[in-house]
């Protein structure tokens, strides 16, 4: 199966005059030297101080670099054993994502109980797809019930990320929430999913009975990934808070120094 139809981002010239340079200008390269040293020309070794800085005064997010998303989402009979609280924290967390994201960014949700289901592709937040997103998706489709296959959750959002068509320039990241106890399968098969480069994991733990290990595995198996405890609603918007300033504020990923 493959899921190469994300919807393609708007052009950069639609968000908004001279975004293109603002985008090369944010990021300056600032040497430091002795100016009464003189390089030789043969040869040699010297030692440079470089430093990237950010020369913007704007804190626009159509600045930055468009986030491509994917949100992987337990909906397993276990999320809902505390009369609803974990799978309703679960919605909340998610139309709060939603409500976040601007029409460069772009999400795709995946939900897993028994199995793994991809319920939309790489759709452009735009205002009207936020809408139809909360209403058709978050309130309709994701019910507590089944078996927890967390393994077949992962491998479907990281193909949704590998499979898409428009990725350069662009960050590629997971959020997964669950509860993270696993009984589909050997607890280690989600643990040991490789996801290498494909994306940053960050995983959110609902409950106070959750398996923390196996999501703090799962966060560390990806670069830069970072486990969330959410044992009850009061830290909920905290935690997406601290995580959403970090994603929608990349101005330039895969920089290549050449000297």
């Amino acid at each position: 199966m493959s899921f190469s139809d994300d919807e393609l981002p708007p052009a950069i010239s639609s968000a908004g005059p001279g975004l293109r340079i603002a985008r090369r200008e944010r990021v300056r390269l600032v040497a430091h030297s002795n100016a009464t040293a003189t390089a030789p020309l043969e040869e040699n070794r010297q030692e440079v101080l470089l430093h990237l800085m950010d020369t913007s005064s704007s804190s626009s997010t159509a600045e930055c670099a468009g986030l491509d998303l994917v949100a992987i989402l337990d909906v397993s009979e276990s999320m809902g054993w505390d009369g609803g609280g974990k799978i309703n924290s679960l919605k909340t967390g998610m139309k709060f994502v939603i409500s976040k994201l601007g029409p460069m960014d772009r999400l795709s949700i995946v939900s897993f109980s028994t199995t793994a289901e991809r319920l939309c592709p790489l759709r452009s937040m735009t205002a009207e797809c936020q809408q139809q997103l909360i209403k058709e998706i978050v309130e309709e489709k994701l019910v507590a019930q089944g078996s927890t296959n967390m393994k077949d959750g992962l491998q479907i959002g990281l193909k949704v990320l590998t499979d898409r068509r428009q990725r350069a320039g662009r960050v590629g990241s997971i959020i997964l929430m669950s509860d993270g106890q696993q009984d589909e399968g050997p607890v280690r098969v989600a643990m040991d999913v490789p996801i290498g480069d494909v994306a940053t994991v960050y995983t959110f733990g609902f409950g106070a009975n959750q398996d923390a290990k196996v999501l703090e595995a799962i966060a560390g198996n990806s670069h830069g990934g970072t486990f969330y405890d959410v044992k009850d609603r009061e830290n909920l918007s905290v935690h997406f808070s601290a995580l959403l300033a970090g994603l929608l504020s990349v101005v330039v990923q895969d920089l290549k120094l050449t000297v």
